[in-house]
């Protein structure tokens, strides 16, 4: 979602930071719009991220979204209140390296840091040091996108799921 709560304008003030840096990256907001848009797109004028954030909305093929992992070279996901998030699991899954916030499940997911970096909540200074490090690192970043997928293979498969949810329920 993009709203407010998903940490949407801590990305466009840690974009505004990162731009300083590394002007040459991009950013595509993913997902229903459920914030005011007309304030969300003066702020992306006001901030000057016009050439490098573009708010893509909801994508509703499973195919055409994982073709936005599969092309993406890192996941950001820095909300301020969390359970589980399916999109940080099909991010992994795509063997994204991840930035994201501290809350709620999602250090785990990330597993305290081996599939990503995890910044503090309300954090653009983190937001903007986390992805500068993984730019200027890109065989780190490779090296935490192979750890990502290993993650999600190994923790979060169909047959891993669906064990855990059998031993839960004392099924076996």
């Amino acid at each position: 979602w993009i709203v407010k709560e998903k940490g949407i304008y801590d990305i466009l003030s840690g974009s505004k930071i990162l731009l300083k840096r590394h002007p040459n990256f991009n950013i595509q907001l993913v997902g229903p719009i459920y914030c005011n848009k007309k304030n969300l797109m003066l702020l992306i004028k006001e901030f000057g991220l016009q050439e490098v954030v573009t708010v893509t909305g909801p994508i509703y093929s499973r195919e055409a979204l994982r073709d936005k992992y599969l092309a993406a070279d890192i996941f950001l996901f820095p909300s301020h209140c969390e359970g589980f998030p399916m999109a940080l699991l099909e991010a992994i899954s795509c063997g994204l390296p991840c930035v994201g916030s501290n809350a709620g499940g999602i250090s785990d997911i990330l597993d305290e840091g081996r599939c990503g970096q995890v910044i503090k909540c309300h954090s653009p200074a983190g937001i903007s040091d986390a992805l500068s490090f993984f730019i200027e690192n890109v065989d780190i970043r490779l090296a935490v996108a192979k750890s990502s997928r290993e993650r999600a293979e190994l923790s979060y498969s169909n047959t891993i799921s669906i064990d855990s949810y059998r031993k839960l329920l004392n099924l076996e």
